[in-house]
């Protein structure tokens, strides 16, 4: 199966859609920022998946922290080790996830760098038949109807790339699993700004003289429409 996504760059798009889901840039850019921010507090001493770790919880908990104040509504969930944060329906998700080098890249259909588990496949299964039921005739609908009930769940993608020195991310709804358990496969695809931070290096840890790279400051500038 391939599914063309649909994809959102720019800025009045992205906004509007954001807004429809009760979301804005600041908020997921800030996230995005935190978690690389502790990705790059990482050092040579640490275990190696520690700053990759770090990178998702952090992002996981600024999306909890801004997201979970009366100001938006949404609520932080815990369930089968996922850490979630749904909306004040209850009828969609937001999770945090590392993905590969086509991330934010409107000519690459990105995935994710880590294998996923039940649950989480179980959520893309959801997202496909819910994205099936929405194309499908009226008719044909019906065979699939039953399968659409339940949460909807969007990921907050993340990727650093060191050549161009950004991070770069989309929040993009998830639909399709390739074999090795990476999701692979996206209905729709918003992308969010590139935040630059300099020269770090190219990965955690010490650099060649033995120092540690300084935390960078990543300035998240959101340009209202005119």
């Amino acid at each position: 199966m391939t599914v063309r996504a649909e994809l959102l760059v720019e800025p009045w798009d992205v906004d509007s859609r954001l807004a429809e889901l009760g979301l804005n840039r600041e908020v997921l850019l800030r996230a995005v920022q935190a978690g690389f921010s502790a990705w790059a507090e990482g050092t040579a001493n640490d275990p190696i998946p520690f700053p990759g770790y770090a990178m998702w919880a952090k992002a996981s908990r600024t999306l909890r922290d801004l997201l979970a104040p009366s100001t938006f509504g949404w609520r932080r969930l815990n369930e089968s080790n996922q850490c979630l944060v749904i909306d004040p329906t209850g009828s969609r998700v937001l999770i945090a996830a590392t993905g590969d080098e086509n991330t934010g890249n409107p000519d690459g259909i990105p995935k994710t760098k880590s294998k996923k588990g039940p649950r989480t496949i179980e959520a893309v299964e959801r997202n496909r038949n819910r994205f099936l039921f929405d194309e499908l005739e009226e008719d044909d609908a019906n065979e699939v109807a039953a399968s659409v009930d339940g949460r909807e769940t969007w990921i907050l993608l993340m990727f650093r790339d060191v050549n161009d020195q950004v991070v770069k991310s989309e929040l993009s709804r998830p639909v399709l699993m390739d074999p090795e358990r990476r999701i692979g496969g996206w209905s729709e695809r918003i992308r969010l700004d590139n935040l630059p931070f300099g020269d770090v290096g190219q990965g955690s840890g010490s650099n060649s003289n033995g120092d540690v790279p300084k935390t960078p400051e990543i300035k998240v500038e959101i340009k209202r429409r005119a």
